[in-house]
């Protein structure tokens, strides 16, 4: 495959034949067309003109998280069962640093920095079209090349997570487009532009934060990840209305890259997904960050790289036909430490070899399965030794196991701890509350306070005599047979007054103002050297938006601004 440069399209000695071909057939078109009769050529359309390896990128921007919390050391991670499902059919570097050269003040700057190639001093907060530097969107505009960002649902965090918002020159394009809906919803506007019969060249893709991992967990964004990418099918069987099953992934005439990102962290996750890319590949790249990504992209259609993007490595190791590694084997399965008659689930992460894969699982109390995931449920509380077994798909059939024992229990070790009430002071009751979880409920909680008193229940009250530290024990037992135990301890230290100072009558506790006595006649409010004090001359009247009440008598209101005064 290669580049004609006059042309500007992809081909090779091949379609150059090819070409000479069409001209034949035009020749002939045009005789037949003397003869009253009409011939159509139609010609697949032509790829971006450029010197790289794709004629598409699609960039998924995902956010804050560990390499190891989402591909573990380049091989997959239980937590992230579908995207490391996909490392066999992609290239991932393990070493990327978000935080290469000095580069600071993300989310925001990580942003500009792989779209610009510097961070020009932005930090979070950046405000729209307040950069005014040369972008990957610029470059592309002006070589011909198309563009289209789409930012999820409202776009909440604006330009800190929509790189084309930052830029004077974009942040007001038709090509920046907010979408009204999830990217999952497939009337979501992505799914227009992908479909089309000229998609943009160069797409990026901003989820919601409860989305990309930055506000919910790395399996809740995995699974937001097979949803938008695959939905209910597969890598290599994607179930229309996701990502890729459209046009772009699916049309012949398109080489497209898509590569998931993530911004901040050191190393932070990465993946690069298409035709194009070595499959199973992990890059021992060292020195990659947010700069090669862009000089990757602007290398791939020969454009000059910004700023210093220009002086960072294209990542060209992850391109081109790989051999594939031996094929391997590991399986993780959730929960833990499953329970009898509870559901557990088992997830192959097959790697190296050919994909796609055949696994098959012997789950030690004589039951069998297949599927890269699978559930299981035992009902007997004993050790099984599971085995699965994976076999690719190459000419001469590769074959692994991975054995590990599943530890089935009747109920989960029983665990508890306690809080109790800040600042506990002498003469004045303090409340212990325990919370106890697994084991088998009702539990039983019982509680020594240190100074030889005790007390029982889930919540209690105690109050300290002297001002001194105490080690407090609480002990849970549950209703198990045999019953289990469980203890927590903590030192607290008891005062002889509440310290602290309310401060001036503009920063009062629970809406205090002074003088705000809530229209009752005779009462007051003041602070006194530091001390709020209240008079109510009607006891019980009024409500606790405006202030605890005392006697008709002043009352010392406590540094707690919770509490009543004493």
């Amino acid at each position: 495959m290669r580049l004609n440069k006059k042309t500007g399209r992809w081909g090779s000695r091949a379609r150059d034949a090819s070409a000479s071909a069409v001209r034949r057939l035009s020749v002939f078109a045009l005789i037949c067309l003397m003869a009253g009769a009409m011939v159509v050529v139609s010609v697949p359309p032509g790829r971006a003109a450029g010197t790289g390896q794709f004629d598409h990128i699609v960039i998924l921007a995902m956010e804050n998280q560990d390499y190891s919390s989402v591909f573990g050391s380049g091989t997959g991670s239980s937590t992230a069962p579908f995207l490391s499902g996909m490392l066999p059919y992609s290239s991932t570097i393990p070493n990327y640093h978000s935080y290469g050269e000095g580069i600071s003040g993300c989310s925001a700057a990580c942003y500009t920095a792989v779209s610009s190639g510097g961070t020009w001093g932005v930090s979070d907060g950046v405000g729209s079209g307040s950069v005014s530097q040369t972008s990957i969107f610029d470059q592309l505009s002006t070589a011909g090349l198309t563009w289209k960002g789409f930012c999820e649902n409202g776009c909440p965090r604006g330009g800190d997570h929509f790189p084309s918002l930052q830029y004077a020159s974009t942040y007001q394009s038709p090509n920046s487009v907010i979408t009204g809906t999830a990217f999952t919803d497939p009337s979501d506007p992505i799914y227009s532009e992908m479909n089309s019969a000229s998609p943009a060249n160069y797409i990026w893709l901003t989820p919601t934060d409860s989305h990309n991992m930055h506000d919910n967990s790395v399996s809740s964004g995995d699974t937001y990840a097979q949803q938008l990418l695959v939905g209910s099918g597969t890598i290599n069987s994607p179930a229309p209305g996701s990502v890729l099953a459209t046009g772009l992934f699916t049309n012949s005439a398109f080489h497209t890259l898509l590569y998931i990102w993530w911004d901040e962290y050191d190393p932070s996750p990465n993946l690069q997904y298409g035709k194009m890319i070595k499959q199973g590949y992990i890059s021992q790249g060292a020195n990659y960050d947010e700069y090669s990504t862009l000089h990757m992209i602007e290398a791939n259609w020969g454009l000059t790289p910004l700023a210093a993007a220009a002086n960072d490595p294209t990542m060209s190791d992850l391109f081109g036909a790989s051999t594939p590694l031996p094929l391997s084997t590991s399986f993780a399965f959730l929960p833990t430490s499953p329970l009898v008659n509870s559901l557990v689930t088992f997830t192959a992460l097959p790697i190296g070899g050919v994909p796609p894969y055949t696994v098959s699982w012997i789950f030690g109390d004589g039951s069998t399965a297949t599927g890269t995931v699978v559930t299981h449920t035992y009902t007997s509380a004993q050790s099984f030794t599971v085995t699965e077994t994976a076999k690719d798909s190459s000419t001469s059939q590769q074959i692994a196991t991975s054995s590990n024992p599943v530890t089935v229990v009747t109920a989960l070790p029983l665990a508890t701890t306690f809080t109790v009430s800040s600042n506990p002071v002498v003469n004045l009751p303090a409340t212990f509350l325990s919370t106890t979880t697994s084991g088998t409920g009702p539990y039983t909680i019982s509680w020594n306070f240190g100074d030889g008193s005790t007390g029982s229940g889930a919540s209690a009250t105690h109050t300290y005599t002297t001002a001194q530290a105490f080690t407090v024990t609480e002990t849970a037992k549950d209703s198990s047979s045999p019953q289990q135990t469980a203890t927590s301890t903590s030192t607290i230290t008891v005062s002889a007054v509440l310290s602290g100072n309310f401060g001036t009558c503009t920063s009062l506790p629970q809406g205090w103002s002074c003088g705000n006595t809530n229209g009752l006649g005779s009462s007051s409010v003041n602070i006194v050297s530091g001390v709020l004090e209240t008079v109510e001359a009607n006891p019980g009247v009024g409500n606790d938006n405006s202030y605890y009440y005392s006697t008709s008598q002043k009352g010392v209101f406590p540094w707690s601004p919770c509490q009543a005064p004493v």
